[in-house]
């Protein structure tokens, strides 16, 4: 009864570390009676077949299964159609007659010194489906009917775990794949909740926050705005709900530089308990990069149109950029030649009218 409650317990932890399926095997077989083991990997309607990472087989009967032996594996038609949890025994199935004539258990299982095979499929997905093989020695006694029992207790909960753990993995797949999506956005913009701790910030945003003189600075993991910090936070409240019904709100950024803050409300997100709010800036930014494929700007280039579209003189540009005005007039020269104008005026026009589009 110990071992068994070892091993139940060791099955829920194999969800949260997968490391822990180790663990689970080096108790797991001698307890059942068997000398190897492991986790495969089998993807539907192909031939392929892995061995995962959680194993305990001889190092030298992996690479002519996977090379050849796994099809003729008799278990490989049976295992498909079988239910999770429920165990196939090869010598109940089979008959020792026949695994005494098999191909396969003649060429590889008896001469690579492997017995009988126990076989449980954990999950399946549409895709690729998991088991847990147990194997005897050749010249290990068969299990006994305690032994064997004791698989048949373990199953439903080798099946949960197999189950949780996948799902936990792709869940987190998805996560990751979603923050890295949105960290790689050319959009800038804060995810916090209703007392303004950061939840996230796209690649743009944490680059603002490292800007000198940008109007919002991160403090103890919360976002804070040193002139108007008052105005943020009542636009956090409002987005919320906390004054009636959760509204946008729009904040003007201090600076030479036009910034506004865009607040947010957000519907619940099972992320956290607390309700979320995003702060969105708007800014020139991510729309003049598409001018970069029109009239091939550089980045300098592309950093000065954006300044001279949000209104700042060329004097401004260079303090801003802390580059001398000869800099900025050689660019400014180079703006206008990209885009065929001749006056700073019209260079502005031209393009305020195509990223405004």
């Amino acid at each position: 009864m110990r071992n068994y409650d070892e091993l139940v317990q060791l099955c829920y932890e194999c969800v949260l570390d997968e490391s822990r399926w180790n663990v689970l095997l080096e108790r797991l077989i001698p307890l059942s009676g068997r000398q190897q083991g492991g986790v495969m990997i089998r993807v539907e309607n192909t031939d392929r077949v892995a061995v995962s990472e959680y194993h305990r087989y001889a190092e030298e009967v992996i690479p002519p299964y996977l090379a050849y032996y796994n099809q003729l594996d008799p278990g490989r038609r049976v295992m498909p159609q079988r239910p999770a949890g429920l165990w196939y025994h090869d010598l109940q199935h089979l008959g020792a007659e026949e695994i005494r004539r098999n191909p396969y258990y003649q060429e590889y299982q008896h001469p690579f010194g492997l017995g009988y095979l126990s076989c449980v499929k954990l999950h399946e997905t549409a895709n690729t489906s998991a088991y847990l093989s147990l194997i005897t020695a050749s010249d290990a006694r068969y299990p006994t009917n305690n032994q064997q029992k004791l698989l048949e207790r373990l199953s439903p909960h080798l099946r949960l775990a197999g189950t949780l753990s996948t799902r936990l993995r792709d869940l987190s797949l998805q996560l990751n794949l979603e923050s890295f999506v949105l960290w790689q956005s050319h959009c800038t913009f804060w995810l916090v909740n209703d007392r303004s701790r950061l939840i996230f910030a796209s690649r743009r945003a944490e680059a603002c926050l490292k800007e000198r003189g940008f109007p919002l600075q991160e403090t103890q993991g919360r976002l804070r705005a040193s002139q108007l910090d008052s105005s943020l936070n009542t636009a956090i409240q409002r987005a919320v709900g906390r004054q009636g019904a959760a509204q946008a709100s729009l904040i003007r950024l201090p600076g030479k530089r036009r910034r506004d803050l865009l607040v947010v409300p957000m519907l619940n997100h099972s992320i956290t308990q607390s309700p979320l709010v995003l702060l969105s800036l708007s800014e020139l930014q991510p729309k003049l990069e598409l001018l970069v494929d029109i009239f091939h700007f550089t980045n300098a280039e592309c950093r000065i149109a954006v300044l001279l579209l949000e209104g700042l003189t060329p004097e401004a540009c260079a303090e801003h950029l802390n580059v001398s005005i000869n800099t900025i007039r050689t660019h400014l020269r180079a703006l206008l030649r990209k885009t065929d104008t001749e006056r700073q005026t019209e260079l502005v026009a031209v393009l305020g009218r195509l990223v405004a589009s």
